[in-house]
């Protein structure tokens, strides 16, 4: 039976990682205490103490890894060794770093989708966005429409990909697609593509891409892929990519992306 101080703390997988980390904390000798209470001290002490937030920063990534490594090796199709969960780690921190230094910009908030005007209150937040991640052909002049895009998975291969679109005179549109994926990450991918088609044919040629999956998004900054399943669909989004005038594409975290989130779960059911 699987237990939350077993899979975050006590494996003996695990204690690497967190020995491994920026901060490199020693989780062994540790069965006495709870994990809630474990996870608490460790973080209240990080927050007294480190006055640019890059330790919280460290514990949070190892954290998020641990359950990224878990979720792959129960539902993906290899399970993930130390050196691949030290560079998932390496990925996280360092997109979460560079986040925590870039002064984010707001943007409009999200309108209802598919009608449901009762979700409008729940919707209307401030969005901010993350850090770029890749550019291509810039322009100083052209009126970006800008996209949220989340997609969403199963192990039975169905997927779900949703977006939505903001242009530049404050009109909002929502979308979904129902599709099929061999893991978690190239539905994400896939659902990067989806959204680009779409944006293609309704003529528009300047957009800004927000997807919060740091996994695609470190593919597509280094243009390559180590995950097979993966590989395709990063080289479909440059070839996709270079049909645009302007195309930029960046990381969000998850609580910004509700709308978009929501649509893929609905497309994939």
């Amino acid at each position: 039976m699987e237990t939350l101080e077993h899979l975050f703390r006590d494996c003996f997988f695990v204690q690497r990682l967190w020995a491994g980390s920026y901060i490199g904390i020693r989780a062994e000798n540790c069965t006495f205490m709870n994990i809630k209470t474990w996870l608490m001290k460790w973080l209240q002490f990080l927050l007294k103490t480190e006055d640019n937030k890059i330790g919280v920063i460290s514990f949070l990534s190892t954290l998020w890894t641990i359950w990224r490594v878990r979720t792959n090796n129960c539902f993906g199709d290899s399970r993930m060794n130390m050196i691949g969960a030290m560079k998932l780690y390496e990925t996280q921190f360092t997109f979460a770093t560079a986040a925590h230094q870039q002064n984010e910009n707001d943007i409009p908030p999200g309108m209802p989708f598919l009608g449901a005007q009762d979700e409008l209150d729940h919707y209307k937040q401030q969005l901010k966005a993350g850090t770029t991640i890749w550019i291509l052909h810039t322009s100083t002049s052209c009126e970006m429409a800008t996209i949220y895009v989340d997609g969403s998975w199963d192990p039975t291969r169905k997927a779900g990909y949703g977006w939505t679109c903001s242009t530049s005179n404050g009109y909002t549109t929502t979308h979904y697609v129902s599709g099929f994926a061999q893991c978690a990450e190239q539905a994400e991918g896939k659902a990067i593509l989806e959204a680009m088609k779409w944006a293609l044919d309704q003529n528009l040629l300047h957009i800004t891409v927000h997807s919060d999956c740091i996994n695609m998004l470190s593919h597509i900054a280094a243009g390559s892929s180590n995950n097979h399943l993966t590989w395709t669909t990063t080289k479909d989004i440059y070839a996709l990519a270079s049909m645009f005038h302007c195309f930029s594409i960046s990381f969000i975290n998850r609580s910004s992306n509700v709308l978009a989130h929501r649509l893929a779960n609905w497309a994939r059911a």
